[in-house]
């Protein structure tokens, strides 16, 4: 779901406590962004089954591919999902 919303028309239209919550939402959003992106040593899980493999580096070629650690060859990144710990 992909969502714009102008600051101009929210101030407008939205009180200053309902502003207030649209910010940290919005901090919320971006910080969980951060937390998407690929650094050497992530998880990554594999969807068909699970099983746990460790990010080492995006592949040279191709637009969704990466290097993992166990497997010692590039694999389909939209075959995994990273392992996001708080």
């Amino acid at each position: 779901m992909e969502m714009t919303i102008s600051m101009e028309l929210a101030e407008k239209a939205l009180t200053e406590e309902e502003l207030q919550n649209l910010k940290t939402i919005y901090d919320k959003v971006e910080a969980y962004k951060e937390k998407l992106k690929l650094k050497k040593g992530d998880k990554l899980k594999r969807k068909r089954d699970g099983k746990i493999f460790t990010y080492v580096d995006r592949a040279p070629y191709g637009f969704n591919n990466a290097y993992v650690e166990e497997l010692e060859h590039y694999v389909h990144l939209s075959d995994f999902e990273k392992v996001i710990t708080d």
